[in-house]
């Protein structure tokens, strides 16, 4: 990820996100270990807007995916079998879940 966007110029300035949050507007977010840290989980806050939906989980994998680019630190491919660490933009911040689309990715304006 880093040389797409150069988040390593960043990093290596000691920018990581830390004390920032995002919020990501999508289909929810999955918990994963790409997006904790020592105390568990960095998405902070989740809410659901999607009628029927009960809960702020990603059913479709798309918000998984964003908040992954944002502030994902790794942990999912590092390791003996990988052969390349991802990391998000922003390793360190924190999230705000919106689920806003449904399991086939579709919404409304209203939500």
């Amino acid at each position: 990820m880093s040389q797409a966007t150069q988040a390593s110029i960043a990093w290596s300035w000691g920018y990581n996100g830390r004390s920032v949050v995002v919020a990501i507007i999508d289909s929810g977010i999955r918990s994963q270990t790409d997006l904790q840290d020592v105390t568990g989980s960095r998405v902070v806050y989740q809410e659901n807007f999607v009628p029927g939906a009960t809960d702020a989980s990603d059913g479709f994998g798309h918000g998984s995916h964003i908040g992954g680019i944002v502030a994902g630190n790794g942990n999912n491919s590092t390791g003996g079998k990988f052969f390349r660490t991802f990391r998000g933009v922003a390793p360190g911040a924190n999230l705000i879940n919106l689920r806003v689309l449904d399991n086939n990715g579709a919404g409304t304006e209203s939500s």
